[in-house]
């Protein structure tokens, strides 16, 4: 008989943008070297799979559910999402702005991942867009103060920004926006101008916005504000023009946005759980010296208006949860306080607490403790699992009511 939950270790990802002490923090461990540490993958993502504990024998998630799929996923689950874990749930934390990107969609993904590897193109070849055939839906919810770019603007708005940042050189590609009211033709226009026009440009940006003061309101949310920030972290980079196109958002703790296929985003600062389709397709074009591939990225690009709705949880059972229209997760928050919580569990779920202490109980009589930082994996048909103690925790599922039933 197969255990209820295993503990995992899980894979960090010490990327340059990456704060030192966000992660090392919200899971409880030291970092002496002040190394960036960015993100803590938990899944079964093969590129940095989780490590599954079963007793003396450490294996990879991703191997483990291999061997045994319909045991660790559950029928319903392989019928839906085929023999792998259709959900990543990460820790992102971010001292340094992320590139602006976009995620393409599930048909976008497959052709783009056979398209790639019928020319021939190694998984891990740096200039490679697309390293799995899935799409990329994703939430993020604040730990902290969490500010990210995230959707288009109304065109309306779009325009008037420009016109206040007074740069002739951007006039023909804010005149084409406004006629055409297409963010696709504004994007081409706006990226193949000449270095020399750029230059000039980023002058201009220099003069006009050193030392840049907001007259009033949040400043945080000023797009102007974030131009002048992004222009010390990348000084001769058309991304940081983003903000004049794309919302400013600002989420408190707590607070979560969920981002479809196709929109354009970019995480600017601050310390989330992040919770994504399972994949690692990223698509750039700006704020980064990775591979940018500017007519594969229009060509996924969602070019209408966008402004992500804030999402609190809500309570429709016996934990909260952030509802979201992704059919691959939902994340939810196990919080028991004075009263046990008892919840069933029959989809592939992760948990990772984050404060002291969880007591966890199985049908089986399976007993365990948890602290700060340790991330558990229920196979599906775990069944009755009982949280007690004065713990709190985060746990990623895939969504009952959004499986096929057998």
């Amino acid at each position: 008989m197969i255990k209820q939950w295993f503990f995992l270790e899980n894979t960090q990802r010490p990327y340059p943008w990456g704060s030192t002490d966000g992660i090392p923090t919200v899971m409880g461990f030291e970092n002496p070297n002040l190394r960036p540490i960015a993100e803590l993958w938990m899944g079964a993502h093969p590129s940095a799979p989780s490590t599954i504990i079963d007793g003396n024998l450490r294996r990879p998630l991703d191997s483990v559910i291999n061997k045994e799929p319909e045991l660790y996923l559950g029928k319903a689950c392989i019928s839906n999402f085929g023999e792998h874990l259709p959900y990543l749930l990460k820790i992102l934390s971010a001292a340094h702005p992320l590139s602006i990107q976009v995620h393409p969609g599930e048909g976008q993904a497959q052709k783009g991942f056979k398209k790639e590897n019928n020319q021939g193109i190694p998984v891990d070849d740096p200039t490679r867009s697309y390293k799995d055939p899935f799409h990329k839906p994703e939430i993020i919810m604040a730990l902290t103060n969490f500010s990210a770019m995230c959707g288009f603007r109304h065109i309306d708005a779009t325009v008037e920004l420009f016109r206040q940042l007074g740069c002739k050189e951007l006039f023909p590609v804010v005149e084409e926006l406004e006629k055409t009211q297409d963010y696709k033709k504004f994007l081409s226009m706006l990226f193949i101008l000449s270095e020399q026009t750029k230059d000039t440009i980023f002058d201009l940006l220099e003069k006009k916005l050193f030392n840049y003061q907001p007259n009033k309101g949040n400043t945080q949310l000023d797009p102007f504000t974030v131009v002048e920030q992004l222009m010390r972290e990348y000084p001769r980079d058309m991304g940081i023009l983003a903000p004049l196109y794309l919302n400013s958002i600002l989420l408190k703790p707590g607070e979560a946005i969920y981002l479809p296929d196709g929109i354009m985003h970019a995480y600017l600062k601050g310390t989330g759980i992040e919770l994504m389709g399972n994949s690692d397709n990223v698509l750039r074009c700006g704020l980064t010296k990775k591979h940018i591939d500017i007519p594969e990225l229009l060509s996924i690009l969602n070019p209408e208006p966008y402004m992500p709705e804030i999402i609190l949880p809500i309570s429709e059972g016996s934990i909260p949860f952030y509802k979201t229209p992704a059919k691959e997760f939902e994340l939810s928050i196990i919080q028991p306080k004075d009263i046990p919580i008892t919840v069933t569990i029959s989809t592939p779920s992760i948990l990772v607490c984050l404060t002291p202490t969880l007591r966890i109980t199985g049908a089986s009589g399976a007993y365990t403790e948890i602290k700060q930082g340790a991330t558990l994996f229920f196979p599906a048909n775990a069944g009755s699992i009982t949280f007690s103690g004065d713990g709190s925790g985060y746990m990623a599922c895939v969504p009952v009511e959004n499986l096929l039933k057998q």
